[in-house]
């Protein structure tokens, strides 16, 4: 998973940058022991300096010149897959418990740019694919989003409502812990479930060898916030004026991608258990997603400005040079998702293993694995 966020940030670090352009702040020197007759001579140097940084500047936006300015279909793909992602550690495949359930589990969602048969085809070059499609169409669907750890308490509200099941359920991913320095990554989440179970579970075979757990309608609302970003370094840049200065600027973009959603989902679910154990579960129905997701970019570099000859030892910095980048853009996620469930677990008296995968339109997936208790 780690290796795919990566690809999938520095594809949104690339396609941001877009036509805008890199500006700055050139550095400034001044004489180790000024003068008043040195006044025009320092003027003269510093206009020097600025020169060589504006000849840098000119070459580092080179480099970015053809890439999409607000890549709207990325951004906006980093929002559906937030919605993919939030719902972890469910117990919809597990309906008909007696008192309560708790489960745990990992959720990973993703929207792709290509259908999962060909991703699955072919697994070793869609890092490519997805990178040559970017370069030749500037902006394209693809965005992801995880849940590490997520916990959901559910409780048996048959004492109020019959087969009316309500859950709390909560989030975290500490992705920081697990990337380089160049990376961050962190995912929080909350919210509530609740599932009425329409048609109750029925024993088709005895003794266990066939339970069909029924049908249930399962709801909620559920927030989900994600902090990504990457600092994804530029080729440096060097300067020589042949005489008195040399420069060089070594830049990098900084990214940053804060994805906040609130998902309601709709969805009605049936499973069977299979010889006591084997669940294999089916489900239909759709998430509404509301929110916004938001990329902001930045630069920043190592701005290295040397006098030579005469003026080795004559002149100091006084003020350090800068780069200036300020760009991104905003996009809600889509209102509609209709999914297609399905799950295949063991159930092992009250101990349940299940791993759900979830098919959206156009070309969305979520799947995780949870481990859980009912009583």
């Amino acid at each position: 998973m780690k290796r795919m966020l990566a690809a999938a940030i520095c594809a949104v670090a690339l396609s941001g940058l877009g036509a805008l352009e890199i500006t700055g702040t050139a550095p400034e020197f001044e004489f180790i022991v000024p003068t008043p007759p040195e006044l025009d001579t320092i003027i003269m140097l510093n206009d020097e300096v600025e020169e060589l940084f504006l000849n840098a500047l000119d070459e580092i936006n080179e480099q970015i010149k053809d890439i999409n300015v607000k890549p709207t279909k990325v951004i906006k793909a980093f929002g559906n897959a937030s919605v993919y992602a939030s719902t972890g550690a469910a117990l919809r495949n597990y309906a008909g418990y007696k008192r309560f359930g708790v489960a745990i589990g990992t959720m990973f969602g993703a929207q792709l740019p290509y259908s999962i048969f060909e991703v699955l085809g072919d697994p070793n070059s869609i890092g490519a694919k997805v990178m040559n499609k970017l370069e030749a169409e500037k902006d394209m669907v693809a965005g992801v989003n995880a849940q590490g750890i997520n916990v959901q308490f559910g409780l048996n509200m048959s004492f109020l409502v019959k087969n009316l099941y309500l859950g709390l359920k909560a989030g975290y991913f500490p992705g920081n812990a697990f990337l380089p320095d160049t990376m961050k990554f962190t995912t929080f989440s909350g919210g509530i479930t609740a599932s009425y179970q329409l048609l109750p579970r029925i024993n088709v075979l005895p003794i266990g060898l066939l339970m069909w757990r029924g049908v249930s309608f399962n709801s909620g609302v559920i927030y989900q916030g994600t902090m990504m970003g990457i600092q994804m370094p530029l080729d440096a840049v060097s300067q020589d004026d042949g005489g008195n200065f040399s420069l060089t600027v070594n830049p990098k973009a900084a990214l940053d991608i804060a994805v906040h959603t609130v998902t309601i989902p709709l969805e009605a679910v049936t499973s069977i258990r299979l010889l006591w154990a084997l669940n294999l579960a089916v489900g239909l129905g759709a998430d509404i997603g509301f929110g916004s997701s938001e990329v902001t970019i930045g630069a920043e570099g190592d701005i290295n400005a040397d006098p030579k000859g005469i003026y080795a030892g004559l002149v100091r910095q006084s003020r350090a040079g800068s780069l200036s980048l300020s760009a991104g853009g905003k996009e809600g996620p889509s209102i509609f998702y209709p999914k297609l469930m399905l799950g295949l677990g063991l159930s092992l008296g009250p101990v349940l293993i299940d791993i759900p995968v979830t098919f959206y339109l156009s070309n969305g997936y979520s799947a995780g694995i949870t481990v859980g208790v009912t009583f």
